[in-house]
């Protein structure tokens, strides 16, 4: 896994408000 596909995945449930 490569930083911007960690950061894509830890981004997306969190960008869910």
């Amino acid at each position: 896994i490569m930083l911007p596909e960690a950061i894509a995945i830890v981004m997306a449930p969190t960008d869910t408000t």
